[in-house]
């Protein structure tokens, strides 16, 4: 049996998740708090080896696959020993957009 591998973020993720919080926070701390977990939510079914594989491939960056948490799409690249989480993006804004940081 496969092992679950370990998910780490990267830094660019954890300013990303801080910036949908701040952002939604100003208007309500519920539903800043329920993106946030929703979107922590989606990425926990990557500690399933099988589910690892489950996310699609990006267009615009072969070597990332991504999850979708609403209106987020949540990148990601499978590593030999864990999964890190690249970025999260906001899927209403230009997608080339992603590539910047």
């Amino acid at each position: 049996m496969e092992n679950a591998k370990e998910i780490i973020w990267s830094l660019s993720a954890k300013e990303d998740l801080k910036t949908i919080y701040l952002y939604y926070s100003q208007f309500s701390i519920a539903i800043a708090n329920r993106i946030v977990d929703r979107i922590y939510e989606k990425t926990s079914i990557l500690q399933n080896p099988k589910a690892e594989q489950s996310g699609q491939f990006d267009e615009y960056n072969p070597d990332f696959r991504r999850l979708i948490s609403g209106n987020y799409k949540i990148f990601y690249k499978i590593l030999e020993q864990q999964i890190l989480i690249v970025r999260i993006f906001d899927s209403r804004q230009n997608p080339l957009k992603a590539n910047d940081k």
